[in-house]
């Protein structure tokens, strides 16, 4: 593989250090006073309900800029000097809240919601607790959460403004690789992961991902237009379902309700465009909109290699209307993202020195359309008791062209055609009641009708087109769940659920029951528990495959598939090192039972998403089983004075069970992976910000199965040793990525650049090996080298 090289001599580097020396004398003399405004909404925290009256506080500099709520539990906090600040958030009878080490920039309002906890227990002293960045939106969640804060997503190396790539920072999430970001969780297959956006399940939200798969190249989710949001490793609360693995609650963010914000930004996601601001001030509601555009293509111009021997063709669009307005009244949420993607590998235009997504002699066309739009209206029927309903439509579709090519002439003849088109009809609703500050409970059902449209053939060795999978019809998934939350006093809270689902392409039902518990012996000390049973459907393409029986009948071997159930146990434990400082243990096991396998081989569902599709086998049975267990140890000093540090390592196995009662370490068992991240910014003076950050990444390689080299050469192409499948791994993965931004805020502007040094020891961590057949060898290909990834973004 020709990697990227980055050369730069003594001379050029002195000049740069020069400039660099005069820069920030420069800076260091500017001495203009920046202020700007913090706006949001003040809520109950279990309730949602809009708290009229709070009172929002600045602990900066003059502490008397205060203000309060109005009665949508909106606030405009002014004159906020730029920089980093702490506000707090009292309101009577509730835990006074602080976020700390919040970031104010000149060019653009910070939008800082706060949720307020009511006081269980009468106490005369004022307790007042720091926000953290591991607080779940979600209080059901008790164990393996991940809190996604866009504004980390921006600053962290590696990340590429990327959720999913954002939650491989933490522990128990394995490296998929560098060409894509499929979320790995404790040795389980990516295709047992759920997202939900504004609380509906959609598809793929990732440009050039196939139905059924999880992940990506490049995200479809832009950070820009997300609020912070949840992921959960395991053993979620009862209103998620569908998924053995683990799931996303991304929430978009609204725009802002106050004035008419811009927003320009070029970088690896894309050319992009933002606006934002108020429709209508006296009835509080903003728009949100955001186009972007790849650019990719720029760089392949450059002669940088990115791992992919093609360009990539994508563009993505998202946005929201907020329309608060009084709680009997409601509010209404229309929100919406989409992305378009196209990529040709041809391998008729392949540098020789360059690998391939494709196989040796076929050329591909591959092109997949993502897009959901939705409605949300939130009313409060009482003062405890609000309902949320939300309607929604969504849509995917791929295809996917092959041609193979003639060794004669390079003429190309097409061998394989699949068109997969799915939309889905959503509808959601939840229905929430805080009946005191005890006790909450929620009921929420969720209906997905899926009209569905595979056509998938291929031309087979008498030269006649085969179908290999044909559908045209409806499939709905039901879901329901209750829970309920009680809080025993301020040491001990329990949530207890269950959650059903019932799908009608071939009449399965099941029952779920969820537990979850904390435990804080102290204020410094807690104890987690959480348990239950997750179910989930096989992929679509694979319950509706075709079997061609000896009288030319098709029928679909795989249709009564039973869903794959995950029994999940998860024990961790918190303590709050300091005040800035947390140290975090989890333990995890889980037991899989009714995985579909094929009979007398190694095959299992287990292992899909090891590769880029799903392959299209039929005749399954669901007589697989497996099982994750591990521990998992992070160290993490939140942002505070100007730094940040976060330690994780995760320790694990991941085993299942094969069509032929063999028990195997899955694709997926690296058996331990490590993160090291560290950031530190400098405030040069009030206008300038330095900022450096870090990554070291260490996992096990990938599993694989082993190419038989004297079969291969007498039969000409790959061929492996199936009794040795993944036993064996690659060389270890490491990766070392560097960061540095320079944030610049102007009276009415801020600009941030920054260079992202991915991969900069240019490590050759090998990604598969193939089978050369003309020189009847074996070769290694290998993921991405160095890549230097430039950003620059505008706000005004």
């Amino acid at each position: 593989m020709k990697q990227f090289n980055f050369f730069v001599s003594n001379q050029t580097v002195m000049k740069k250090l020069v400039l660099l020396s005069f820069l920030f004398f420069g800076l260091n003399g500017y001495s203009q006073s920046l202020t700007q405004s913090v706006t949001g909404f003040v809520l109950d925290a279990e309730s949602k309900r809009p708290l009229i009256g709070a009172l929002v506080q600045l602990l900066e500099g003059d502490s008397s800029n205060a203000t309060y709520t109005d009665f949508n539990g909106k606030y405009t906090l002014e004159n906020v000097p730029v920089g980093r600040v702490s506000i707090a958030f009292h309101y009577t009878g509730y835990e006074s809240r602080v976020y700390n080490e919040l970031t104010v920039v000149s060019g653009k309002q910070l939008q800082l919601n706060a949720e307020l906890t009511e006081e269980i227990n009468n106490i005369d002293v004022v307790e007042i607790q720091a926000q953290k960045s591991n607080e779940a939106n979600n209080d059901q969640i008790v164990v393996s959460d991940i809190q996604l804060n866009p504004e980390q997503t921006g600053k962290y190396a590696g990340t590429l403004q990327d959720v999913s790539r954002m939650a491989s920072n933490y522990a128990g999430i394995v490296p998929a690789g560098d060409q894509r970001n499929d979320i790995i969780i404790r040795g389980n297959s990516p295709l047992g992961v759920l997202w939900q956006l504004e609380g509906i399940n959609i598809p793929n939200p990732n440009h050039f991902g196939n139905l059924g798969n999880t992940g990506g190249p490049v995200s479809i989710l832009n950070n820009n237009n997300l609020a912070k949001s949840d992921f959960m490793t395991g053993a979620f609360p009862a209103q998620y379902g569908n998924a053995t693995a683990g799931a996303f609650d991304l929430q978009m963010r609204s725009g802002n309700f106050n004035k008419m914000e811009y927003t320009g930004q070029i970088g690896f996601n894309g050319l992009e465009a933002g606006i934002e601001g108020p429709l209508n001030k006296k009835k509080n509601a903003s728009l949100m909109l955001n186009y972007r555009y790849s650019t990719l293509g720029v760089m392949d111009a450059m002669n940088i290699n990115f791992g992919v021997p093609a360009v990539p063709q994508y563009q993505d669009i998202a946005f929201k209307i907020d329309i608060k307005s009084k709680p009997n009244i409601g509010r209404i949420e229309l929100f919406g993202i989409g992305g378009l993607s196209y990529i040709e590998l041809l391998d008729s235009e392949r540098d020789p020195e360059k690998w391939s997504y494709t196989d040796g002699g076929t050329d591909t066309y591959f092109g997949s359309d993502m897009g959901v739009i939705g409605m949300q209206h939130t009313v409060f029927l009482s003062k405890k008791t609000s309902l949320k309903n939300t309607i929604a439509l969504s849509g995917a579709r791929t295809s996917t062209t092959q041609d193979t090519l003639s060794v004669i002439d390079g003429s190309a003849t097409t061998w394989y055609d699949d068109k997969t088109t799915q939309a889905t009809y959503s509808f959601n609703s939840l229905l929430n009641t805080k009946v005191n500050k005890k006790v909450l409970y929620q009921f929420g059902i969720n209906a997905d009708v899926m009209q569905l449209l595979l056509d998938e053939k291929f031309l087979n060795t008498q030269g006649t087109w085969e179908q290999d999978t044909e559908f045209n019809g409806f499939a709905t998934l039901l879901q329901s769940y209750g829970q309920l939350q009680y809080k025993w006093n301020k040491s001990i809270t329990t949530n207890i659920g269950i959650h059903q689902q019932y799908f009608t392409l071939n009449n399965q039902n099941v029952f779920e029951p969820r537990l979850g518990t904390t435990f804080k012996l102290s204020p410094k000390h807690s104890i987690n528990l959480g348990a239950g049973i997750h179910n989930q459907t096989q992929p679509l393409v694979i319950s509706l495959a075709q079997t061609t029986l000896e009288n030319g009948e098709e029928i679909k071997t795989n249709k009564d598939l039973p869903f794959t159930q995950s029994n999940h146990v998860v024990l961790g434990y918190n303590y709050q090192i300091a005040n800035n400082w947390r140290l975090k243990v989890e333990t995890y096991y889980q037991g899989i039972t009714n995985v579909p396998v094929y009979d007398d081989t190694y095959f299992s569902l287990a292992n899909m998403g090891a590769d880029f599709g799903i392959p299209q086998v039929d005749s399954l049975i669901p007589e697989g089983t497996g099982e994750n267990y591990g521990v998992e140890l992070t160290l993490e000093k939140f942002y505070a004075n100007g730094y940040y540090i976060l330690l994780n390592t995760s320790v694990f196995d991941s085993w299942y069970t094969g069509g032929d009662g063999v028990k195997r370490r899955t694709a997926f068992a690296g058996n331990y992976t490590s993160n090291a991240l560290a950031g530190y910014e400098w405030n040069i003076n009030q206008k300038y910000v330095l900022d450096f950050n870090i990554k070291w990444t260490m996992a096990g390689g990938r599993r694989y199965i082993p190419i038989n080299l004297e079969r291969s050469k007498e039969e000409g192409e790959a061929r492996y040793n199936i009794d040795e499948a993944f036993e064996n791994r690659y060389q270890d993965y490491r990766r070392f990525d560097i960061k540095v931004g320079l944030r610049q805020n102007n009276k009415k502007y801020t600009q941030e650049w920054a260079i992202d040094l991915q991969n900069l020891t240019n490590r050759q961590n090998i990604f598969q090996e193939s089978y050369n057949a003309e020189e009847e060898e074996i070769v290694y290909e290998y993921q991405m080298g160095l890549f230097p990834m430039m950003t620059y973004r505008i706000q005004f």
